[in-house]
This record gives C-alpha cells, structure tokens and sequence, in this order.
C-alpha cells in the first residue's frame, strides 16, 4: 500500500439550501499490487505539520504536488472491492482507524 495527498472536492448544502464546493487536501491510500486502485481516503481534509521544521518543509511541498494532480469527487469516490466490508465504511475512517483496521 502506498499513499499521497491528493486534492477533494466535497460539496455541502447551505442553511439556505445552496449548494457550496469546499476543497481539501487528503490523504488517499492505493493498492501498487491492483494498478494503484483507490483503496481509501482520510475522511476530513488533513493538517500541514511535521516533529521539525524540515519535516514541516517536506509536508508542505507534497501539500503543493498534489495541486498539480486531479481534484477528486469526495462524494463520488470509486474504491476497490477488495474487503466487502471494509470497502462500506473505509471513506469513514480517520487515518488511526485506517491503520487500526488493516493492521499497518
């Protein structure tokens, strides 16, 4: 399994009923073994930061490289069926849970 930040859009509904775009920057894990399918992504947009401030320098150029891939649909996700019940609840995990769960 391999991961990297990847750009979300989600969008919500408004008090009014409007519907607004909110874009975040996620971590999105994929399977090398299965043509680097999807497997799953944190549930909330996660935090720049590191232990130093090189590592908080790292953090943010990979912030930045994912601005130049694809912007991904939160709500319409596709993931690998590779645990069916896994696969349910997977885009609702944060990422402890995720590594809880598959045991990494």
């Amino acid at each position: 399994m391999i991961w990297n930040y990847r750009v979300m859009k989600r969008v919500f509904t408004t008090p009014s009923g409007e519907k607004e775009d909110f874009y975040g920057i996620h971590e999105v894990y994929y399977d090398e073994e299965r043509d680097y399918g999807i497997l799953y992504n944190t549930v909330e947009a996660v935090e720049v930061g590191g232990d130093t401030l090189e590592e908080l320098k790292e953090d943010m150029k990979n912030y930045l490289k994912a601005l130049d891939e694809p912007v991904l649909d939160y709500d319409n996700m596709i993931y690998l069926e590779d645990d069916i019940e896994f696969n349910d609840i997977k885009k609702y995990l944060t990422h402890e849970e995720v590594f809880e769960k598959k045991g990494e």
